[in-house]
């Protein structure tokens, strides 16, 4: 089952990604201090919502294009859009230096973190849509080794080295994160020509689809902003509204949390261009069983590693990050099981925006956005981290159930790991 072998693929690049990026918190967290972590994290939580922007809803989108093109054998489609959407991206690209370099002229101290932050936003959209590509060829593993795996062991591997030199700081961190985002989306666009298959690399582009993926794309970077709000928000109100040193103790317990979705995240990769196809082919029953194993392996995987976040968290903690992150135990708790909820309830925006309904998502992503703020808004004053966590907890639990509910609504399939005795609808 190709599925099945995509998931394992990626899942072991995910756990070798979780691995990574939990040995670069550790070295980030005990060289800089949860005073010096926070500066770095709460620059990289810009990068990010600027990275957003500059994707333009385009890797969604060249997942599901690039696979319906080459189930179908539309050649001069398939090359017309991974011709638009490279150049989409490289002008996005080009405009995150661009304004980096303005923001630096601007305020001359604060240059250390402008241009990383601008670099980091382009490489990271010219890798995302180009590895995006790569997945709906049915090349996942390559797609998801460039847009997670490398980054993250390259990243590893310079900040060592500059540990190891006794030169790491968080404007070094920035600088270095920066340069493993180039050579990420360096590394995606040659794979990505590689795999074109030699058909469409001889086709002339047809652009004849081009008003129907500029109508898809604005909705899914609606989706994907979103989406960073929901994730973000919290990390970013923290920088505003606490201290450096709690932004360093939540950025730890994020980072722990994300152990619980590292499979959620695995299998998504591989479940994208499989849903694309069955629902390209009117297979209802096809897409109920590849939902309903997908949810099922996360949870069976997410179900222990959340428990032992929750309940050992403290001394791990401890062990692993020091003393003084200690006081992330009830955050990560927090998200932990946040995270344990949204994969009992399985893939249900990739569903969705798979089958062309992401406008159904991005409205369900908005009142979450907006709940979110609020929510962090009111908690992050009187109870820090811990109160960041709850209401980020809080917002996927809902957006989650909403969007539940929908796929079973507008496609007549449960999204969860096990399903219910419903009555039967129309899709």
């Amino acid at each position: 089952m190709s599925l099945a072998r995509g998931a394992l693929g990626t899942a072991l690049l995910n756990a070798g990604s979780a691995l990574l990026a939990l040995g670069a918190s550790v070295l980030l967290a005990r060289v800089l201090g949860p005073g010096g972590y926070g500066d770095y994290a709460f620059a990289v939580s810009i990068a990010v919502l600027l990275a957003v922007a500059a994707k333009l809803g385009l890797p969604v989108l060249a997942v599901r294009e690039a696979a319906r093109y080459h189930a179908q054998q539309r050649w001069p489609s398939l090359q017309g859009f991974v011709r638009r959407a490279t150049l989409a991206a490289l002008a996005a690209a080009a405009g995150c230096i661009a304004g980096a370099v303005l923001w630096s002229l601007a305020a001359p101290g604060t240059t250390w973190i402008a241009l990383p932050v601008g670099v980091i936003a382009a490489g990271s959209a010219l890798a995302a849509v180009w590895s995006g590509a790569l997945r709906g060829l049915q090349r996942v593993v390559s797609g998801h080794f460039t847009d997670q795996f490398f980054v993250l062991a390259v990243f590893l591997a310079l900040a060592a080295a500059a540990a190891a030199a006794g030169r790491l700081d968080a404007g070094s961190a920035l600088t270095l994160h920066a340069c493993a985002a180039l050579l990420a989306a360096l590394a995606a666009g040659l794979l990505l020509r590689k795999a074109l298959p030699a058909q469409a690399r001889q086709a002339s582009p047809s652009l004849e689809d081009a008003a129907a993926w500029r109508a898809s794309a604005a909705p899914l970077l609606l989706i994907s902003a979103l989406q960073i709000v929901n994730t973000q928000a919290d990390l970013f109100l923290l920088g505003l509204l606490a201290s450096r040193e709690d932004v360093g103790l939540y950025r730890v317990a994020v980072q722990g949390s994300h152990l619980v979705v590292f499979m959620l995240a695995a299998v998504n990769v591989a479940l994208a261009p499989a849903v694309s196809r069955l629902h390209a082919a009117g297979d209802r029953a096809g897409l109920q069983r590849a939902a309903t194993w997908a949810a099922r392996v996360v949870l069976a995987v997410a179900t222990p590693v959340a428990g032992a976040l929750i309940v050992l968290g403290d001394p791990i903690l401890g062990a692993v990050f020091g003393g003084e992150f200690r006081a992330a135990h009830l955050p990560l708790a927090l998200l932990c099981a946040g995270q344990l909820a949204s994969c009992l309830l399985g893939s249900v925006g990739l569903l969705l925006n798979m089958t062309g309904h992401e406008r159904v998502t991005a409205a369900a992503f908005a009142w979450a956005a907006l709940a979110n703020v609020a929510l962090n808004l009111a908690l992050i004053p009187g109870f820090g981290p811990a109160g960041a966590a709850a209401a980020t907890s809080l917002t996927l639990l809902a957006w989650n159930l909403v969007l539940c509910r929908e796929v079973w609504r507008r496609l007549g399939v449960q999204s969860f790991a096990f399903p219910l005795p419903l009555p039967s609808v129309r899709p």
